[in-house]
């Protein structure tokens, strides 16, 4: 693909409806396969927020992510810049 990956991007194959999500970019060609199909990359980004009392991630995967409360060590979790 060659494409500078960001950290939530997704992918989704277009003959079984499967998802995956980057979790950590890194250098080299990111080029997954489902189905034996090349996975197509989304313009959708899963959102990750991080604690920042203990370093937590998480990252929603679906759903609509403002509607559910974020918190980690009894302190609001913070969204991780792209």
């Amino acid at each position: 693909m060659g494409d500078i990956l960001k950290v939530g991007q997704v992918f989704v194959c277009s003959v079984c409806g499967s998802e995956l999500s980057i979790v950590k970019s890194a250098d080299g060609q990111f080029a997954p396969v489902c189905c034996d199909t090349a996975m197509e990359q989304s313009s959708r980004v899963n959102h990750v927020y991080v604690c920042p009392e203990c370093g937590a991630e998480m990252m929603v995967l679906s759903g609509y992510d403002s509607t559910f409360n974020h918190y980690c060590c009894d302190i609001p979790m913070e969204l991780q810049a792209a």
